[in-house]
């Protein structure tokens, strides 16, 4: 059978959008051997023939990268890329590919694609596909990609409808995406290969425009096969053929030429616990009704203390700041509040429970992000400052020496009077606030508002009633009349030469250093503020810049009735906390956040808790993470400050808690209120493939009552629980290796552990 290419040649219809047919591939495991996709030169190139078939004109290839497990860095990549290319034209497949990678989310990956050792996508250092762990999310996911995007790099987020931890919380899928991310919709999952569920949220996806790309993730031709206009016609009837040739042709187009991506503003997903199949209901019925009861009446005379299986009843958790008289400070607290109380729920808290963020702690992070945004562009804030005037940067100024008007005589100035062959007629002359001159003969003239030439006839006329043919010539000996006016945080020398009564004179070259040599700039001046009133137009001007760096487009060509407006400091912040000189500060306009360390004195590092500290303005809270900032360099951490802002950087000797067993690294860990179990796990660095996962025991309290719960944290981790075991501070974690049998044993053997948990807390207290 002979093959032929169905798709047409013309990428372009009348000139503008692409055939229907013709589609971009940026998503596809076509290289062989690299990864899970493609076993054989003669299966990439089935795949190849496929995807030309089905109309798809490019293919962004992209094995897997996974630290540990696939090491496909960028010299691999595009040797093999390379190799398959030339085999495509030796077979006559005329598809294009480009190069890529599927970037595994690890802490490691900022690093690898700053050395250029892991490629981005078409490998034009703008866009990275980043697949996200199946089910767990890190916790700080969202500064992650933040800080990717702050290095230029647009992380796309591959198939988020699979990743059961997305599905069970779509929320953070919409954060992700309204701070720039974007996500790449499979086109499997949207024809249910993947399952019901799976489909049914990516129709929820596209509905509420939270995937901008459509992608095959080929591995193979049966499965997950290199075809997308069956999908694409889904794609159409939801949203229409112009959505559907922007997710598989325009988009893709885009990211392959390292151009920017427009997507339609994403709409937020009322989040709904997911419902489990009616055989796994039943069973887990069964065993919590049946058999645990079974399991629990045998081992009770065993158990000292008891062993609390965690019940589903969920208790309200909220977090708030309250301000503590005794510390002086203002500190986080947790509220709990039961729904039904009971003598046996006396510890009510230890329920498992579904954590979800405040809406006044959503609110604050997303003003953050905006905050953040508006670091990144300094114009944008000057701009927001004088809102409602015109702002004209000196950069947009002409270059050339720009002409001043016509000049015309006017107060304070001082002329030279010559009358030829009358020496006693000669002289300079001041012209009064009224604009009057006064000279012999002929007394006195208003002369303000006149040109030099008009003068002179004027004079000539007056002096033909006393003289015979006079000849006058009037020249300008001062103009004090042109004149820019300077305020704010300068001081003026007593010292004054000259009649002038207000404002300064325009001398020189008329540039505001010249302007600024006539009075004393005091040392509390904020200088990165100045700025120029010229009418209804603002002239900010960065005399730091001027002064300090020598940049001399800040250099302003003054004109007449210019205003130089030169602020003192006018915020006001209190920073509380492990600061070496907490208290309340006088700041300038312009001020983040380690400028304000800095006013403090600096940070206490050895009992400072970095990655916990917030600013409290008005009735919402910042989180900051200073050691991002301060060990990292994430200048995104380093928003502006508002006057009356409240920084508190509390102390890390009173959070802490302790994870020993099957960890990767287990040890004292920081507890960040609220936090749960999987989260703590993940903190030291996730299970080793020898832990007993179903029987995760948290030891709490001290040694006269302690309290033992075990936790199922694989039911957690697959999501088949509706809540999650929260911890408190100094809690023990143990993740045993085997099913724990004799809990007399096991509690003995932790004793040690218990003892000094309770001295640090002591400590810390």
């Amino acid at each position: 059978m002979e093959w032929k290419r169905t798709s047409a040649q013309n990428l372009f219809v009348d000139g503008h959008y692409p055939r229907y047919q013709i589609m971009l591939d940026l998503h596809s495991h076509i290289l062989p051997g690299l990864d899970d996709g493609a076993t054989s030169w003669q299966q990439s190139l089935a795949m190849a023939r496929m995807a030309v078939e089905d109309g798809i004109e490019g293919v962004v290839c992209t094995p897997h990268w996974v630290l540990g497990r696939y090491a496909n860095t960028r010299r691999i990549i595009l040797s093999a890329l390379e190799r398959l290319q030339r085999k495509l034209a030796d077979h006559d497949i005329p598809l294009q590919l480009y190069p890529g990678a599927e970037l595994r989310l690890d802490p490691t990956l900022p690093q690898g694609l700053r050395s250029g050792d892991l490629l981005t996508l078409n490998d034009t250092g703008r866009f990275a596909l980043i697949e996200f762990p199946h089910e767990i999310l890190p916790q700080n996911l969202e500064q992650f990609l933040w800080d990717l995007q702050i290095q230029g790099i647009t992380p796309i987020i591959s198939h988020p409808e699979r990743n059961l931890a997305l599905r069970q919380h779509p929320s953070r899928l919409y954060r992700l995406v309204q701070m720039g991310s974007l996500a790449q919709l499979t086109a499997a999952s949207l024809l249910g290969h993947f399952g019901k569920e799976v489909q049914k949220f990516s129709s929820c996806l596209l509905d509420h425009n939270l995937v901008q790309i459509l992608a095959t993730d080929a591995h193979d031709l049966r499965g997950r096969t290199p075809k997308l206009s069956r999908a694409l016609k889904i794609v159409e009837a939801m949203k229409g053929k112009e959505v559907a040739i922007q997710m598989a042709y325009k988009n893709p187009k885009h990211v392959i030429q390292g151009e920017p991506v427009t997507a339609a503003d994403p709409i937020p997903i009322d989040a709904k616990p997911l419902r489990l199949p009616r055989r796994k209901r039943l069973f887990r019925f069964f065993l919590k009704a049946v058999i645990l009861p079974l399991l629990l009446a045998a081992c009770a005379p065993k158990l000292q203390p008891p062993i609390m299986e965690i019940h589903p009843e969920a208790t309200a958790k909220r977090r708030v700041i309250h301000w503590n008289d005794e510390k002086h400070r203002w500190e986080y607290k947790t509220e709990f509040h039961k729904p039904s109380a009971s003598p046996d729920q006396s510890d009510s808290s230890t329920a498992v429970q579904q954590i979800q963020t405040p809406k006044v702690y959503q609110a604050a992070e997303e003003k953050l992000i905006q905050l953040r945004r508006q670091l990144l562009s300094p114009r944008d804030y000057i701009k927001n400052k004088f809102k409602g005037k015109k702002v004209i940067f000196p950069e947009q100024l002409p270059t050339e020496q720009a002409r001043l008007p016509i000049y015309r005589i006017g107060p304070e100035d001082e002329l030279n009077v010559i009358v030829w062959q009358n020496p006693d007629l000669c002289g300079s002359v001041i012209v009064r606030n009224d604009g009057k001159i006064s000279l012999p003969l002929v007394g006195e003239l208003q002369v303000a508002g006149l040109q030099v030439s008009e003068l002179e006839r004027l004079l000539k006329r007056e002096y033909r009633k006393y003289l015979e043919n006079p000849q006058v010539t009037v020249s300008i000996k001062a103009v004090n009349s042109l004149r820019v006016f300077i305020t704010g945080a300068i001081r003026v020398s007593t010292v004054t030469t000259g009649p002038l009564t207000s404002g300064f004179p325009l001398r020189g070259d008329n540039r505001i250093l010249t302007a600024l040599s006539q009075v004393e700039i005091l040392p509390d001046a904020d200088l990165s503020e100045t700025y120029i009133v010229r009418g209804d137009v603002i002239i900010p001007v960065d005399l730091n810049r001027l002064l300090k760096d020598g940049d001399m487009t800040q250099n302003v060509l003054l004109k007449p009735g210019d205003t130089i407006v030169i602020p003192r400091p006018s915020k006001e912040i209190t920073i509380l906390g492990e600061v070496n000189q907490p208290g309340r500060y006088k700041v300038k306009q312009r001020t983040t956040l380690l400028d304000a360390l800095a006013v403090a004195g600096g940070l206490k590092r050895e009992v400072a808790a970095l990655d916990i500290a917030y600013v409290a303005r008005h009735n919402s809270i910042l989180p900051v993470n200073f050691k991002r900032l301060i060990d990292m360099g994430d200048m995104g951490q380093n928003i502006l400050l508002n006057d009356k802002d409240i920084i508190n950087i509390p102390s890390n000797r009173e959070n802490k808690i302790f994870i020993m067993g099957e960890v990767r690294n287990p040890g004292v860990l920081r507890f960040l209120d609220p936090m749960d179990v999987i989260e703590a796990i993940s903190e030291a660095g996730g299970f080793l493939t020898t832990a007993n996962r179903k029987q995760v025991v948290v030891v709490r309290g001290g040694l006269q009552e302690p309290k033992v719960y075990a936790v199922d944290a694989l039911q957690m981790m697959k999501g088949m629980a509706r809540e999650k075991f929260t911890l408190r501070r100094y809690d023990i974690v143990y993740v045993p290796r085997t099913s724990i049998a004799d809990w007399n044993v096991f509690i003995n053997q932790l004793l040690p552990t218990i003892n000094f948990a309770n001295a640090v807390k002591r400590l810390g207290d």
